[in-house]
């Protein structure tokens, strides 16, 4: 299942897998899906999002902005990404900070669940 609720020392964390999926009619499902989930829960979300050799262009990530409108930002606990490297690691960091958004870019899922469960 690419979304599912788990539980991580005691927290619950919304996960959504996009790893290994490379078109958007794979990506935009779980994407859907994910904000269902998101929409669902009346408190507080903590959310990893796994793109590990994932394939995302211009035409998903502007899916995303159009579909991340509804979400409201103040549900959103922490979100930790995993799987982005390269330009889009350092493209990902840069737009966190300059937006003072809360997320973080981890190596490894490990590492990202750790810091979600905090």
């Amino acid at each position: 299942m690419a979304v599912k609720w788990i539980e991580h020392k005691g927290v619950r964390i919304l996960c959504a897998d996009f790893s290994g999926l490379i078109m958007n009619t794979q990506l935009m499902p779980v994407l859907d899906e994910a904000y269902q989930q998101f929409r669902l829960e009346k408190g507080k979300v903590r959310t990893l999002l796994n793109f590990t050799d994932a394939v995302i262009d211009k035409e998903f990530m502007n899916y995303v902005k159009e579909q991340g409108k509804s979400n409201p930002a103040e549900n959103t606990e922490k979100d930790a990404y995993v799987g982005i490297t390269g330009v889009k690691n350092v493209l990902l960091r840069a737009y966190l900070y300059v937006t003072k958004d809360p997320a973080r870019v981890f190596d490894t899922e490990d590492e990202a669940l750790d810091w979600l469960a905090e």
